[in-house]
């Protein structure tokens, strides 16, 4: 926990002392939301682990308690964005995804096409929890669906465990703060293990569930070849949802 980079908040955190209801709404007035990973090398020097990843959403529109969202991922490794569709209700409950083919580019063979409706979606659900009531010091779990987008790979409990520690703000807007730590196992590959461990910190916007910021570090160790020494990668993540 104490190597998760920290989350900003707009004054002090106020101790929780009673319990507080998060969600009810399915989204807000966000217009953005990026993540940047950072590997961490055994000297401490940092190196972004990819381009930060963000999504522009495009139109947001309610509709019976349901919001209907675009979202547009940007260019990616091909310099093409992809532009999906997908719904959250009032129970912070995702709705499935569908893409847009970009023009030009073949559609994707079946298979893969449900791969990149569940990538999609699980990007929405890594960042949001269902409505629930928050009770101090009772724990909850942040949903991580790694399972969905990455075969063979369990995560304990289902996603990150959290605690509660106060309620603030951020940009105004009121969020619980809590402290979360996650386990995964699993094999990517077979004879291939891999095990994930990470702690940090969320702040979840209270109107709607979704997670306005995050900063956890994480410990990856990963076997690369059967019998080779296992390839051990610390970093760190920052989230924001504009």
């Amino acid at each position: 926990m104490a190597r998760a980079p920290a989350i900003a908040l707009d004054g002090a955190l106020t101790p929780l002392t009673a319990p507080v209801a998060v969600g009810g709404a399915g989204w807000g007035p966000f217009t953005r939301l990026c993540v940047r990973r950072m590997l961490v090398a055994p000297d401490g020097r940092e190196f972004p682990a990819s381009d930060p990843t963000c999504l522009q959403v495009t139109e947001a529109r309610e509709q019976g308690g349901v919001w209907h969202l675009t979202l547009s991922t940007g260019p990616l490794q091909n310099g093409i964005g992809v532009t999906f569709t997908l719904t959250r209700d009032a129970a912070g409950q995702v709705g499935p995804a569908d893409f847009t083919v970009p023009e030009g580019l073949p559609a994707p063979p079946p298979e893969m096409v449900g791969r990149l409706r569940a990538l999609f979606r699980a990007m929405v659900r890594a960042h949001a929890v269902e409505a629930l009531r928050v009770m101090p010091g009772e724990g909850f779990v942040m949903d991580l669906p790694l399972g969905d987008v990455m075969e063979g790979l369990q995560v304990e409990g289902g996603g990150f465990a959290c605690r509660p520690e106060g309620t603030g703000t951020i940009a105004g807007r009121p969020v619980v703060q809590a402290a979360c730590t996650l386990r995964a196992a699993g094999e990517l590959r077979p004879g291939r293990p891999m095990e994930l461990a990470a702690a940090g910190r969320f702040a979840l916007d209270v109107a709607t569930g979704l997670v306005l910021r995050h900063g956890y570090s994480s410990l990856t160790t990963a076997m690369p070849e059967p019998g080779a020494q296992a390839l051990v990668m610390r970093g760190h993540s920052t989230q924001s949802l504009d």
